[in-house]
């Protein structure tokens, strides 16, 4: 189920507002562990971040780099992720990587390959039905390990009226 329609369900179910944690407005600075433990317990439907600015300016869109310390973006992304899991709700990142291009979302999704591996080592992760079970070469090998949508699934989730 995408995370939209995950989404849409829990209002329906509700039959309330979508309560969203605005975890940070650029991930990669740091985000207090008081601050998000606070906002964990208000029980968010989602968890949103955003991971560019226009602030560093156009250097990082034309060079393909991150605008934040990868170790303190990935520990945050880290953070955020095992939140969204632990309350099992959508995790929303907007502008990948400080600029959103194509090297910045594969830096971003290099980040995640080190918490797939320790899913995988831990036997969190299980195999559909007759599937094979993911190995470590087999993340190691993938070209794309997590999906991303763009605007249009944004947009046809406030077309439904979300506030209703």
């Amino acid at each position: 189920m995408s995370a939209v329609a995950k989404l849409l369900d829990r209002r329906d179910q509700l039959r309330r507002q979508l309560m969203a944690l605005g975890a940070s407005g650029q991930l990669g600075y740091g985000i207090p562990e008081k601050s998000l433990a606070a906002g964990l317990e208000c029980a968010p439907d989602y968890i949103g971040a955003d991971m560019g600015s226009i602030d560093p300016g156009p250097y990082y869109l034309g060079s393909g780099e991150l605008a934040t310390a990868p170790a303190t973006t990935r520990a945050d992304l880290t953070r955020l992720l095992r939140a969204a899991r632990q309350l099992d709700i959508p995790l929303l990142i907007g502008t990948a990587g400080s600029a959103g291009a194509a090297p910045h979302l594969e830096k971003t999704l290099a980040l995640p390959r080190q918490l797939v591996k320790e899913a995988v080592r831990s036997g969190r992760v299980t195999p559909i039905d007759s599937m094979t079970p993911l190995s470590e070469a087999d993340i190691d090998e993938t070209s794309h390990l997590v999906g991303q949508m763009g605007t249009e699934a944004f947009c046809r989730a406030l077309q439904t009226d979300p506030m209703s």
